[in-house]
């Protein structure tokens, strides 16, 4: 018998300990870098120790967000505007909606939103990137000077 209580429980917990989230081909992104798969069932992924692996993440999170939510905007804003083409003046006007106006402008600060986390989010990976090809350098440096030591140790016979 599946305990259905503890499933739910555990993905809650999950969820609320990522916060915001993607929904794309059934798995969830979350916008710190973990990931479940959309089945309840399915495995919890907590997001990479590597912090630049872990922004790679973060930064197709907000890729994606800015991608629905551009999308969202866009239908939205077809959807208004056939509307009121649809209409013929002859027989009758539609009405402004100022709710749906509103609507469009919060769809719009949604998509100004999520560009400019894109943005900060990429500029933490540049960030973090050159850091990691000081430690590729300064590692490549300290393998040349165990390679010339070891040349020396070889070189030393009785």
């Amino acid at each position: 018998m599946i305990d259905y209580d503890s499933v739910t429980s555990r993905v809650r917990t999950f969820d609320e300990k990522h916060g915001d989230f993607v929904v794309f081909d059934n798995w969830i992104y979350f916008q710190d870098g973990g990931i479940r798969e959309l089945n309840p069932f399915g495995p919890l992924m907590e997001p990479p120790t590597n912090p630049i692996e872990c922004q790679k993440k973060i930064v197709w999170f907000w890729e994606k967000k800015l991608e629905l939510a551009v999308e969202e905007f866009s239908v939205t804003k077809r959807s208004m505007l056939a509307f009121v083409r649809a209409f013929d003046p002859r027989f009758s006007v539609p009405r402004p909606s100022p709710e749906r106006l509103q609507l469009l402008k919060n769809l719009k600060k949604k998509v100004v939103a999520a560009n400019t986390c894109l943005d900060l989010a990429k500029l933490k990976l540049r960030e973090l990137q050159p850091e990691v090809e000081r430690g590729e350098k300064q590692r490549a440096e300290e393998m040349q000077r165990l390679a010339e030591y070891e040349k020396q140790i070889q070189e030393i016979e009785v």
